[in-house]
């Protein structure tokens, strides 16, 4: 017989499943076709003047990854090698640009700190328009999705969650 932890960890698999396929079909608003080119991307939006800006200070390979047509994108790159910049850069050129509403967006982060690193340099980039960009951290983002449906996985809907400190104080 399978443990509460392991009920728990299976439910919550399946919790983000559904959560991923009911938030897709939410933002299911057809994207505009993809630019075949940057100058084609910059010359059909009225935007084209913020893209340029988008793209002042990075170096080639960082002009590649924000400006990617469709498809997957994996960045690999060492501590201070610009990351943060390009990733924000990137979510702020697909809104601008038009490819996605700022609700197709999800960021995730390891800490809270750079998770609001991120929402800072977004709304730095493009304002209003990435309001709506979801950036949390991996625990932030369960915690969302078990919280919307902590009934199914047979919580409380008023849960709590103990850190270590409250762990170690309640001992």
């Amino acid at each position: 017989q399978a443990s509460k932890i392991e009920r728990t960890s299976a439910m919550f698999c399946v919790l983000m499943r559904a959560e991923y396929r009911a938030r897709s079909a939410r933002r299911s608003r057809p994207p505009a076709a993809a630019p075949t080119s940057i100058l084609t991307a910059m010359s059909a939006n009225p935007h084209a003047e913020h893209l340029a800006e988008l793209l002042e200070g990075l170096n080639e390979p960082q002009r590649e990854a924000v400006t990617h047509g469709e498809g997957p994108l994996l960045i690999l790159a060492g501590a201070g090698s610009g990351k943060t910049r390009v990733l924000t850069r990137r979510i702020a050129w697909l809104i601008t640009s038009g490819q996605v509403s700022a609700s197709q967006c999800l960021a995730i982060t390891f800490t809270r700190h750079a998770a609001q690193e991120m929402r800072d340099r977004l709304a730095a980039l493009a304002g209003p328009l990435t309001r709506e960009v979801t950036v949390t951290t991996f625990h932030g983002l369960g915690m969302q999705i078990v919280r919307e449906h902590a009934v199914l996985a047979g919580l409380d809907p008023e849960f709590g969650v103990a850190d270590e400190a409250a762990c170690l104080a309640a001992a």
